[in-house]
């Protein structure tokens, strides 16, 4: 009886408040799945990418979607803190000859996903996320200090981006003041 009431209070304690209602696993103000923007990557983590501005991450969310199978997260080069994440929807190619027709199915089935994906947030993709001048396979939002991107350009893949647009600035500021500084002198050789 005991071990019973032991397991269930446990079980409670990792699965939150009952009737709780999970996030969305969209891109809020705090971040996207369940990563929040201003943590720093898991120590167990590998970087996948490295640049002065970044270090990217290949990571697991907490809450990831349905809609997505690959998810990176990208923290600034300096302080290590999280300021973007991306998540990715990899498509197969079609098997033989590529046609036009052939191209432009696997364009359609990756812009459902992006449909999909924006529905299963009570959002509208046309609606809600106006599309970029320069380039009309990407849809785009702004909310306050973070800017959310659905990407369609690729006939192989779906992607959302969900970025903290000041820490992004930041990263790339330092990035380039960074590269701006003057390189450490060695000191002189020893006379002999």
């Amino acid at each position: 009886m005991h071990r019973g009431l032991i397991l269930l209070l446990t079980a409670c304690s990792f699965t939150g408040p009952a009737g709780a209602a999970a996030e969305p696993a969209g891109c809020s103000a705090d971040g996207a799945f369940g990563i929040r923007f201003g943590d720093q990557p898991p120590a167990f983590l590998k970087p996948a990418e490295r640049s002065a501005k970044n270090v990217q991450y290949v990571y697991k969310p907490p809450r990831p979607s349905p809609h997505f199978d690959q998810y990176r997260v990208f923290a600034d080069a300096s302080g290590m803190r999280i300021y973007q994440v991306q998540a990715f929807r990899r498509m197969p190619p079609a098997q033989g000859p590529l046609t036009r027709a052939a191209k432009e199915e696997a364009k359609q089935r990756v812009v459902q996903v992006l449909r999909d994906y924006a529905a299963s947030l009570g959002q509208d993709l046309d609606a809600d996320y106006p599309r970029a001048e320069a380039d009309p396979q990407t849809w785009t939002r702004r909310m306050g200090d973070v800017a959310a991107a659905l990407h369609g350009d690729s006939p192989w893949s779906a992607w959302m981006s969900c970025s903290h647009v000041p820490m992004e600035e930041e990263a790339r500021r330092a990035a380039a003041a960074a590269a701006s500084a003057p390189a450490p002198q060695a000191p002189p050789a020893p006379a002999s």
